[in-house]
């Protein structure tokens, strides 16, 4: 019961238009974004079309779970910590 590559291309502009909605949002409640926002913003997007290029063309489908495991792993790590 895999995720065929059609059913899966939905989560991407989800994604965006999740975030595009939150900053609005921020933005609707009189808030100020913090000073760095467009730069993290303009790192991410870099991040994840590079991820989505290397992700599609060099890596296995194993490979590429195993770095998320890996990724979340070390994101639980890090919660269990603080």
């Amino acid at each position: 019961m895999g995720v065929t590559p059609l059913r899966g291309r939905g989560g991407p502009p989800f994604i965006l238009c999740n975030s595009a909605l939150a900053l609005l949002g921020v933005l609707l409640a009189g808030q100020r974004p913090a000073p760095k926002t467009s730069f993290y913003a303009a790192g991410a997007l870099a991040g994840a079309v590079l991820g989505t290029a290397i992700g599609e063309r060099r890596m296995s489908r194993r490979a590429a779970r195993l770095a998320l495991a890996a990724i979340l792993i070390g994101a639980a790590l890090r919660l269990l910590v603080r």
